[in-house]
């Protein structure tokens, strides 16, 4: 619906679809409490929306750039919150926002977990790279979910990443 509703115009701004990808939302919905706990991710996040909220209605409404939406149509298909539910368009963006959620999650609300969600081609920035060692030198509560589907937008993942991902996590002592 959200592809139809893009090619015919219908949508402010961009639309970054996550067909495929519905299993994640699913999962994280039924682990994690937004009354208490943080999910940050990209622009492929409509599958969270619907996932944690259940509000079609407020979805379509801040797709389509009108008041009954998330942030009252202001955010479009990139830029939506809902509750402890927070996204933006830039790749990786919400990474190092995630580090700084962990941070007030360990010192100042102990039982919260900060959750970020990213695509692999995210992996090659500089400022994810850094949020990565910040988050393990500091032993923060930072769930970092990196969804690899061998694309970075039409890209292969391959021909612009050298070595492997797996290794890069690995060295900043994280579980992988």
């Amino acid at each position: 619906t959200i592809e139809n509703l893009f090619e015919l115009g219908l949508l402010k701004g961009t639309m970054h679809g996550g067909r495929g990808q519905e299993a994640l939302p699913s999962v994280l919905s039924e682990m994690i409490d937004l009354s208490k706990d943080y999910v940050l991710s990209g622009h492929r996040s409509h599958g969270l929306f619907l996932s944690f909220s259940d509000d079609i209605t407020g979805l379509l409404g801040e797709l389509m750039g009108k008041k009954i939406g998330y942030v009252e149509g202001k955010g479009g298909s990139q830029h939506m919150k809902y509750k402890n539910l927070m996204t933006n368009g830039i790749t990786g963006g919400m990474v190092p926002s995630s580090v700084g959620i962990g941070f007030k999650c360990k010192y100042f609300s102990k039982d919260s977990l900060s959750v970020v969600v990213f695509g692999d081609g995210a992996i090659n920035e500089g400022y994810v790279l850094e949020s990565l060692n910040m988050a393990s030198a500091l032993e923060l509560p930072v769930l970092f979910i990196m969804e690899n589907n061998t694309f970075a937008m039409s890209t292969i993942t391959k021909k612009y990443t050298g070595g492997e991902i797996s290794e890069r996590i690995k060295g900043f002592g994280i579980n992988y």
